[in-house]
């Protein structure tokens, strides 16, 4: 009778390990789990950033205001030299206090029928034209065949 009783234990020993082994799995999977979740919301707010960002980007170009308002604006003397790129146009407008953002800049000049007609020069611009002004004024003297010192007065002209 004695080995009867032993029996169950020897079973019940036998038993635990499955159950272990059950409840790492069990741990495991938990975990997986609670890990594809984490990627999820993380993934959620990359992409909610780098939406916001293109947004920014995008009304920034379709709707830039000038830097100062209309009749407060500063003169500023910028000089366009040859085989300079857009991008690097708009970094000297950026720093002259012309534009608000010279990443925007390229994007601008490539979405208007200004795209490929800045020329090189010396041109007075003022705080208070906006981008696309500013671009009319430095592809006007491409067109005349000037150097871009009258491009001021012929942009506010237009005005």
């Amino acid at each position: 009778m004695a080995r009867g009783s032993e029996i169950p234990r020897r079973r019940a020993a036998r038993r635990r390990p499955r159950q272990g082994i059950n409840d790492r799995q069990s741990f495991i999977d938990i975990l997986g789990t609670v890990l594809q979740y984490v990627l999820i919301v993380i993934l959620i707010m990359l992409i909610v950033r780098y939406a916001r960002e293109a947004y920014a980007i995008g009304y920034g170009v379709f709707s830039e205001e000038a830097m100062d308002a209309e009749g407060e604006g500063h003169e500023v003397t910028v000089e366009i030299k040859d085989g300079m790129s857009v991008s690097e146009i708009g970094q000297l407008l950026e720093k002259d206090g012309l534009i608000k953002d010279a990443r925007v800049f390229p994007l601008q000049e490539r979405l208007s029928s200004y795209h490929g007609k800045l020329a090189p020069g010396t041109y007075t611009l003022t705080s208070d034209m906006t981008p696309d002004e500013i671009l009319k004024a430095l592809a006007q003297a491409s067109s005349e065949g000037e150097d871009g010192s009258s491009a001021l007065s012929t942009a506010q002209a237009a005005q």
